[in-house]
């Protein structure tokens, strides 16, 4: 195809439908906040801007594709971003463009500002990074993000742009794009990644113990309760060491007299009708019942014959009378 320069300063590219034109205008920026009438405040989350309606008209005249996508240049400091137009009903030399976007070109509240009509890819891929952890408060991201993406057409890299999301603005970084540095969100199937929000700290993982040093841990938590623990004394630990009365001190046997009977045996006390007395235990030690004792053989033979010699000679039985009435001898 053909480029060449037409009047009035306006490039044209032939094309289908007859030639097109490349539109290229200065205009003195405002935020949405300075638009006359009702303050709408929705134009601060998307890519629209508001341009006088004479700019309508040249671009009907230089039958430039639509829908009008443009890129926003400040070339003071050399920034581009890109936007879509929304309405044509500012004052003329006047447009006005949402608040991040002033914020991205680096310019001022009634600054100059070269708006050029331009042509966009599809978008196919972007990462972006969240400005804040309340981010992570969003239970849906993905849903959140596809219906704040409805009012974004453009998108360039390096942007940080805006939505609201339950009465709340989040800003987001657009860090990678593909398949250029500026795309077109329209009528595409975009894949989103995230990059970790700014402020996030990875939450520093402990290392599991050991078991032995689990072991270890429990060991020393009974030590430590066992010192505040008051042991009721039973048996010989219940009663206090004697005294002499002559007043010498205590022979080795007499004050040791606990040693005397073995902490390991537990044998039974009988209180009265043979009744098993309480058992006490010292701490830490478990009774698991008295050793059986299996009968001597030869205890059942003796009472079976004392229960046998209880019978001899005793005669044999008679019998007063039979069926038939007569007496029968056994």
């Amino acid at each position: 195809m053909d480029n060449f320069f037409g009047p009035a300063g306006f490039g044209f590219t032939q094309g289908y439908g007859g030639p097109r034109g490349s539109f290229n205008e200065y205009y003195r920026c405002f935020s949405a906040a300075f638009l006359p009438g009702k303050e709408r405040d929705s134009i601060n989350y998307g890519s629209g801007i508001i341009l006088p309606q004479s700019a309508l008209a040249k671009l009907t005249q230089l039958n430039v594709e639509t829908p009008y996508k443009f890129s926003l240049t400040n070339e003071r400091t050399g920034k581009t971003t890109h936007g879509n137009v929304l309405e044509f009903l500012a004052e003329e030399g006047r447009a006005y463009v949402p608040r991040w976007m002033l914020e991205s070109l680096g310019v001022q509240e009634g600054e100059l500002v070269q708006i050029k009509s331009t042509r966009l890819p599809s978008g196919k891929f972007v990462k972006i990074q969240p400005q804040s952890t309340a981010f992570l408060d969003i239970s849906d991201p993905k849903a959140v993000l596809e219906r704040a993406f409805r009012s974004y057409l453009c998108m360039t890299l390096g942007d940080k742009i805006a939505f609201m999301y339950a009465d709340r603005e989040y800003v987001i970084e657009i860090q990678e794009l593909k398949p250029a540095n500026a795309v077109n969100l329209l009528d595409t199937d975009l894949e989103v990644d995230f990059a970790p929000p700014v402020g996030y700290v990875e939450p520093e993982r402990k290392p599991t113990p050991s078991s032995a040093a689990l072991a270890g841990s429990h060991t020393s938590i009974r030590d430590a309760v066992l010192q505040h623990v008051h042991v009721e004394k039973s048996g010989w630990d219940a009663i206090p060491a004697g005294q002499r009365l002559n007043g010498k001190a205590l022979s080795a046997v007499s004050a040791n007299h606990r040693t005397m009977v073995p902490r390991e045996e537990v044998t039974p006390q009988l209180g009265h009708g043979d009744t098993p007395l309480p058992l006490r235990l010292p701490l830490g030690q478990l009774f698991f019942g008295f050793e059986g004792r299996p009968p001597k053989k030869g205890d059942g033979e003796d009472d079976q014959e004392a229960e046998e010699s209880k019978w001899k000679g005793m005669g044999a039985g008679n019998v007063l009378r039979n069926k038939k009435g007569k007496s029968k001898k056994q």
